[in-house]
């Protein structure tokens, strides 16, 4: 008979040790890793007992961080061609899952991690561990995701969408993808861009005088995220300084191509990976936050720019939300970009009330005090 567990949900994120223990400066950069480590502080900072499964990094076969309980699974390139993706890299997570055996699995992001933590749960018993797969961009609820590289990926991603017990959604444009691509229901609730100490430390902070005209840019340096556009906005705008955060985590010739050129403009800044606290202080001195990415799921850095009132100027716009609220503009061409900017520097009025749009639309809507009920309403977990 199995033993009831002393962990209420198990997360799998194999790539956010580093986030979790508070490296200045993480290994692995990317919206999912921020946005499952900031979703398992809020949910042990409401009384949940949170069990992380990550790759090996030289830690211990059990540690804490924050709270929360971090089991090692596998290194990231442990095994032998062919064989490694089932064993050691599946049957480490498997053996994670039951030894942590809480009433609640989940994994963010289409791949093969997926089929990993969902094969996890069903071992552990459906009537025990019920899997909740999160979607972390559009593309995940393409028919064929268009980033899976082969096609043993996307076909072991649909096996994985076969036995999960949920999915959340974060935007309804994706929740509809989902039912018409795949057939499935989903549950639409966005994720938490930190934990609840950080949002009351924050929020209060009533951000809008600027610091001249810097404009931030935060990201993966990937094809799909048109780095090339805000590089053009740059030497439309001589007046404005651009700050770019952020690499690929595996460099391509496309990524080492637009880093060069952001380098040969002398009103730019290629700041690479920082840490948090070097990120706030570009957020808090920034006139603006830039996406000019072709898709997104719901980018982490706009509810990190919306904490603090600032607005976002963007040409991908999540279930229209921007639109609807005021929160910032949508655009369409860097030209859009330079006109929508001139006409916010040169509006001070019109600035600032797109700056209290924001915020007021992070605190009603976004805040991780609000989100986390609902959280705790999906997952039955009384607290």
């Amino acid at each position: 008979m199995m033993q009831s567990s002393q962990f209420d949900i198990c997360i799998v994120g194999l790539k956010c040790y580093d986030l979790l223990v508070d490296k200045p400066v993480p290994k692995y950069l990317g919206g999912i890793e921020r946005i499952l480590v900031a979703f398992a502080r809020t949910l042990s900072s409401a009384g949940v007992r949170v069990a992380f499964i990550t790759f090996d990094e030289g830690q211990g076969q059990i540690t804490e961080a924050n709270g929360i309980t971090i089991f090692k699974a596998h290194n990231a390139e442990s095994g032998f061609p062919l064989v490694r993706l089932v064993h050691p890299r599946m049957t480490a997570i498997w053996r994670r899952i039951k030894r942590i055996n809480a009433p609640v699995c989940l994994q963010m992001g289409a791949g093969v991690e997926t089929l990993a933590a969902a094969i996890g749960a069903w071992w552990v018993g459906k009537n025990r561990t019920k899997f909740f797969f999160f979607t972390a961009s559009n593309m995940d609820c393409e028919s064929s995701p268009s980033f899976m590289a082969t096609l043993h990926e996307k076909i072991l991603y649909r096996l994985a969408l076969k036995i999960v017990d949920a999915v959340v959604c974060q935007t309804q444009t994706q929740a509809q993808m989902m039912k018409k691509n795949y057939g499935l229901d989903s549950t639409v609730i966005p994720m938490p861009s930190e934990a609840p100490e950080a949002e009351t430390s924050q929020v209060e902070v009533v951000h809008r005088t600027p610091k001249g005209f810097n404009l931030l840019w935060v990201g993966r340096t990937v094809k799909v995220k048109r780095l090339e556009w805000f590089l053009d906005i740059a030497e439309m705008l001589p007046e404005a300084t651009l700050h770019i955060v952020g690499s690929a985590n595996r460099s391509s010739e496309d990524s080492i191509e637009q880093l060069e050129r952001a380098k040969s403009i002398s009103n730019v800044i290629v700041h690479g990976r920082i840490s948090d606290q070097e990120l706030f202080a570009l957020y808090q001195d920034a006139f603006a936050l830039c996406c000019t990415s072709i898709v997104e799921g719901f980018p982490t850095t706009f509810l990190e720019a919306w904490k603090i009132g600032l607005p976002v100027i963007t040409t991908f716009d999540p279930d229209d939300i921007i639109l609807k609220s005021g929160a910032g503009r949508v655009v369409a061409s860097p030209e859009e970009f330079v006109f929508n900017l001139n006409k916010l520097r040169d509006d001070k009025p019109m600035y600032d009330n797109i700056s209290k749009i924001s915020l007021n639309l992070y605190k009603e809507r976004f805040s991780p005090s609000v989100i986390i009920k609902k959280y705790l309403q999906l997952f039955n977990i009384n607290r």
